[in-house]
């Protein structure tokens, strides 16, 4: 056996590493590892040993502490080295659909417990922290419903004609109050950076307890017998790394949308400005070249989270790795089995869309009480288990022991 090899050792169901066998060997020394405990390093294939059974950790010079606490999920194996090159099987989504299905209404109704159905509905809110709800019915309503007005209104004539002097007219109004007031450029600009600090550091503690949640969830599906307080400590590492993951990313998307909104205030609503008003093609089509950038990349931001929370989330749960890591394996997914791939989206689409259906339904059954936060996410909790246990299935099918579904016991 290879000392210099890279160890990892697990305690209460949780993986550490990778560390030296000096690190190891610390660890053993200083009791923070009982001979029950197990390790892994590459010269041990599938298996993991217990500390016990590795000669070179001295186990003659250290007072072990016997009967620690079992592990509560199966020892898989980690695909860490390029040796281990498992068979592959193309996922099926008629397999992963029933299995989350199974797997949910185990958890939530054989046997109904309330405790362990509202403690899973906190993670789940947790978890939901920040989306817009599709559900909001009422929104899309009157969206709808005004845009159908502005259509009837100016049928038969042009558009631009008739909502012309009313944008004429307000931005007059709001160029005279500008000149009239003491407001200077120099505190509107301290203004704006104050407003979008505040939006920054608001929207870090959201993407925070949502990043928690997320691991709180996928944790739960796997022991949900556990308490917040353990679901709230398993998730701390790996929900770090999601968090900063999300803040690069939403630091992005705000420079991509402030760069947008510049060149909209300044290429079109200031340009039309000081040209008295005379209208140019070219403005609408500046216009809609920056709301394009801004809907585009919304669009992408939401697909690259979807796809973090539904595969590289239960990855980087079972395998510690970096969040790149993770994307990588699930990338090679991905490039493996396209067409599963594709008719898992089509699935998941429809799926979604049942969900949300079921969900506003819910909502209104209950006289709207449902559409709060909390309880919305405690009522319609059968629907959320159910479309994160759909990909952790569909992906659990891709390798041998690569990460389980729902098979623990």
């Amino acid at each position: 056996m290879t000392m210099n090899n890279q160890w990892y050792y697990c305690i209460k169901g949780e993986r550490y590493g990778p560390l030296s066998f000096d690190e190891l060997k610390a660890l053993v020394e200083s009791k923070s590892l009982s001979k029950h405990d197990l390790v892994w390093c590459c010269d041990f294939g599938s298996d993991w040993r217990k500390v016990e059974q590795i000669p070179e950790l001295g186990l003659s010079e250290v007072e072990y502490v016997s009967n620690p606490p079992p592990l509560k999920r199966k020892e898989i194996v980690v695909e860490f080295e390029p040796a281990f090159n498992h068979e592959s099987f193309r996922p099926s989504v008629l397999k992963a659909v029933s299995m989350a299905w199974q797997r949910m209404t185990n958890l939530l109704f054989r046997p109904f417990d309330i405790a362990r159905w509202c403690g899973i509905g906190f993670c789940a809110w947790l978890a939901a922290l920040g989306n817009r709800k599709i559900s909001n019915v009422q929104g899309w309503n009157n969206l709808i419903a005004s845009y159908n007005k502005l259509i009837n209104e100016t049928e038969g004539s042009n558009l631009i004609a008739n909502i012309k002097p009313e944008i004429d007219k307000g931005l007059s109004e709001i160029a005279g109050k500008i000149e009239s007031s003491v407001v200077t450029p120099e505190s509107i600009t301290v203004i704006i950076i104050l407003s979008v600090l505040l939006a920054l550091a608001f929207n870090m503690v959201i993407i925070y307890f949502k990043s928690r949640g997320d691991f709180m969830v996928v944790y739960r599906w796997y022991n949900p017998n556990d308490n917040l307080g353990q679901s709230w400590s398993a998730s701390c590492i790996n929900s770090m790394k999601l968090f900063k993951w999300r803040v690069s990313i939403m630091l992005i998307v705000m420079l991509v949308h402030l760069y947008s909104c510049w060149s909209i205030c300044t290429q079109v609503i200031l340009a039309y400005y000081q040209s008295g008003f005379e209208w140019d093609i070219i403005y609408l089509h500046k216009f809609i070249g920056a709301a394009a950038v801004c809907l585009g990349s919304l669009i992408i931001t939401f697909c690259v989270d979807y796809i973090t929370v539904a595969f590289v989330v239960p990855v980087m749960h079972w395998h510690g790795v970096s969040i790149f890591k993770a994307w990588g394996k699930v990338i090679k997914l991905f490039n493996q089995f396209p067409g599963a791939v594709l008719i898992y989206i089509t699935f998941s689409m429809a799926i979604s869309t049942a969900g949300c259906i079921a969900a506003t339904l819910v909502v209104y059954m209950t006289c709207c009480i449902g559409g709060m936060p909390y309880i919305y996410s405690v009522v319609t909790l059968p629907v959320y288990l159910f479309l994160r246990g759909y990909p952790i299935c569909f992906i659990s099918q891709w390798k041998d022991n690569f990460i389980p579904g729902v098979d623990l016991d």
